[in-house]
């Protein structure tokens, strides 16, 4: 077996961030190709690795408006992003699923209840349609793997469970968001003043 590898220092043109980069290769991990002749090639697969690590899943925008309907599950949200940008996929499901707990919880749906029960909660309440509930379901099972049974999703698995709470959590929540806000602004308006009265004249 051999291999071998690459150490760089490197700065970005655009936001000129210095960052460390490492390629390594070895002779067990190899993808091959033909060559004009027909002859099979081999080439090193090279893996690379960079510090810091670029946040993959970036935080959205909305995550602020969150903050505002429940400052707790922004928390929560803000940790599952870090755990996830770290690979660390285990604890990224485990977060997807206490969000998921909070979430139905701010809804108004009982805390006491399985999460089984919520998910029936939130199809009744007509917060999701029955593709949603489906869809819902899968986090939840994938949560109680990687608790429970160590599960640990891939790279593809785990942006697919991410983009399926956030299609859930920010179109329901953002909504609540401007209630609140709507209230607010309402009860922050000074009191109408009393109706004129008029004189009747001849």
């Amino acid at each position: 077996m051999s291999g071998g590898s690459d150490h760089s220092l490197l700065q970005c043109r655009g936001c000129e961030t210095i960052f460390y980069l490492e390629v390594s290769w070895n002779s067990d991990e190899t993808k091959a190709w033909y060559d004009h002749t027909g002859k099979v090639q081999h080439d090193y697969i090279r893996t690379k690795v960079t510090y810091p690590r670029s946040e993959n899943r970036k935080k959205p925008p909305w995550l602020l408006s969150i903050g505002k309907v429940d400052p707790r599950l922004q928390r929560n949200f803000k940790e599952m992003y870090a755990v996830c940008n770290s690979q660390a996929y285990i604890l990224t499901t485990s977060g997807l699923r206490a969000a998921l707990d909070r979430g139905t919880e701010v809804l108004g749906i009982d805390a006491a209840h399985t999460v089984n029960r919520k998910l029936v909660e939130l199809l009744l309440g007509g917060w999701i349609g029955t593709k949603e509930h489906d869809i819902l379901s899968v986090i939840t099972d994938a949560g109680n793997a990687a608790a429970h049974c160590a599960w640990s999703p891939g790279e593809k698995e785990i942006t697919q469970l991410v983009y399926a709470m956030e299609t859930f959590l920010r179109p329901t929540l953002l909504i609540i968001s401007k209630d609140l806000a709507i209230q607010n602004s309402t009860l922050s308006k000074r009191k109408c003043p009393k109706a004129l009265a008029f004189t009747e004249t001849a």
